[in-house]
C-alpha cells in the first residue's frame, strides 16, 4: 500500500486549523475517529476502515486506494472523509458503467476516478464526518486538490444521508436512485407485521417460514469461532452467483473479533452443524443485512435469514429501519418499501458532463414514474 502523511496548517476567521492526509487510518486515533460518528454510521466506525485496510481488500493492488482527510482545529479532530482513488467501478452499486463506457467508445479513460463510499457496502452511511458543518468546505478542498494530482475523470460521493446533500457543493450533480427498506411502524412481534399484511400475504410469509432447521443467533463471544465456517457460506453465494469475493477470510476474523458489539450472525443448524448463516450490522436506529451463505440450497432458507430474522432483530431492539441491501424487486411482497438513496456526482471534462447529466435527468424523472406502480405493490391492508 502507498504510504504517505500530507500535514497543512492555515488560520480561519482567526482560528488555527490543520489539514492532514493519511494513507491509512493507523495515523489517526481511534478515539478520535469515532467521536465523530454517528451511532448508525456502522460502516464508518474506525474498526470497520481498519478491517478492510489489515485484510488488504482494500490498496493499490485492489485499484482502491484511500486517502483519510482529516481537519483539526487546535489539535481536535472536527471533520473527516474517506476516498478512494479507483480504477474500476466494481462493489459500488450506484452503477456508472455505462459513463465508463461512453468514455471508451469515444477513446477515453474514464478512470482514475475518486468516490467517497465504504467499500463494497450499498448501505445509506454518513459520508461527512463532522462536530461541525462549517469544516466540510475544507473536506471538499482536499477533495478537489487530490483529485488534480491524481488527474481523475470524476468525484463521486455514494448512499448519502438525506441530510447531507444540503453540503455538497453546487457544481455536484445529485442523483436519485431506490432500494427496498423495511420500516417498523411499532411492531410488538412479528405477528403483529403480519396482521397488517394482506391474508394472501401474511399466509405465504408464514409457509416460507416453516423449516426443520433450528435458525438462532450466535453469541457475540463466540462469533470468531464460526469467523472460518462463514467465511466459506459467503464465498459460496459468491460461486453461485459467479462475481467477486471482495473481502476475505481476515476480514471476517477481524470483524468478529473486534466490532462483536455491532454485528449479530444468524445461524441455521442441522442438528449443531451450521449449515447456512447471514450476517447483519446493527446500529441504534437502523439494522444492515449484508453477507450470507448456505451450504446447499434449502427452499426459502435465503428469506428466513436474510428478511425475516432481520426483521425480528428490528422489532426485538426496537429499531426503526432494515436496510437488507442493493435491488430485488421481490422484497416488496415482504414488506420492504421502495426508498429513495442519493448520490452526487462531478464529472469534469465538459464533453461529456452534458450527457452523463442529461442521463441522470432522465433517470430522475424513470423513477419517479415507478415509485407509484412499486407502492401499489405493497403488501399492507388499506385502512
Amino acid at each position: 500500500m502507498i504510504d504517505f502523511n500530507l500535514s497543512e496548517s492555515f488560520e480561519s476567521m482567526g482560528t488555527s486549523m490543520q489539514v492532514e492526509i493519511f494513507s491509512s487510518i493507523d495515523h489517526i486515533k481511534e478515539s478520535d475517529w469515532n467521536q465523530l460518528i454517528h451511532p448508525d454510521d456502522i460502516f464508518n466506525n474506525y474498526h470497520f476502515h481498519r478491517a478492510l485496510e489489515a485484510a488488504n481488500c482494500i490498496g493499490e493492488e485492489r485499484g482502491q486506494i484511500p486517502f483519510y482527510i482529516t481537519i483539526s482545529e487546535h489539535q481536535e479532530l472536527k471533520s473527516a472523509c474517506v476516498i478512494y482513488l479507483k480504477s474500476h467501478s466494481y462493489g459500488e452499486y450506484i452503477f456508472d458503467w455505462s459513463w465508463a463506457n461512453l468514455y471508451e467508445r469515444y477513446g477515453y479513460n474514464y478512470y482514475p476516478k475518486l468516490i467517497a463510499q465504504n467499500p463494497f457496502t450499498p448501505a445509506t452511511n454518513r459520508t461527512l464526518l463532522y462536530s461541525d458543518k462549517k469544516h466540510i468546505p475544507y473536506l471538499f478542498e482536499e477533495i478537489c486538490k487530490i483529485s488534480n494530482l491524481h488527474n481523475c475523470t470524476s468525484k463521486h460521493l455514494l448512499f448519502l444521508e438525506e441530510d447531507e446533500l444540503e453540503l455538497i457543493p453546487n457544481d455536484y450533480k445529485k442523483r436519485t436512485s431506490f432500494q427496498y427498506h423495511w420500516k417498523n411502524y411499532n411492531y410488538k412481534n412479528f405477528e403483529e407485521f403480519l396482521f397488517k399484511l394482506k391474508s394472501k400475504k401474511a399466509k405465504q410469509i408464514r409457509r416460507e417460514r416453516l423449516t426443520d432447521l433450528e435458525i438462532r443467533e450466535i453469541k457475540p463471544e463466540l462469533l470468531k469461532e464460526y469467523a472460518t465456517i462463514f467465511y466459506k457460506l459467503y464465498a459460496s453465494t459468491i460461486v453461485k452467483k459467479q462475481s467477486y469475493a471482495y473481502l476475505n477470510l481476515d476480514f471476517f476474523i477481524y470483524i468478529f473479533t473486534n466490532m462483536s458489539d455491532s454485528t449479530r450472525l444468524i445461524g441455521a443448524f442441522d442438528q449443531e452443524n451450521l449449515v447456512a448463516a447471514s450476517l447483519f450490522f446493527i446500529g441504534r436506529d437502523k439494522l444492515y443485512g449484508r453477507y450470507w451463505g448456505a451450504v446447499e440450497e434449502y427452499k426459502n432458507l435465503h428469506f428466513e435469514l436474510c428478511y425475516y430474522q432481520g426483521i425480528e432483530l428490528c422489532i426485538r431492539n426496537n429499531i426503526a429501519v432494515f436496510e437488507a441491501g442493493a435491488q430485488g424487486e421481490h422484497k416488496i411482497a415482504r414488506g420492504f418499501e421502495p426508498t429513495k438513496t442519493h448520490s452526487a456526482h462531478q464529472i469534469h471534462d465538459h464533453n461529456f458532463q452534458d450527457p452523463i447529466y442529461n442521463f441522470i435527468d432522465e433517470e430522475d424523472k424513470q423513477i419517479k414514474d415507478l415509485f407509484p406502480e412499486l407502492k401499489r405493490k405493497l403488501p399492507f391492508k388499506k385502512i
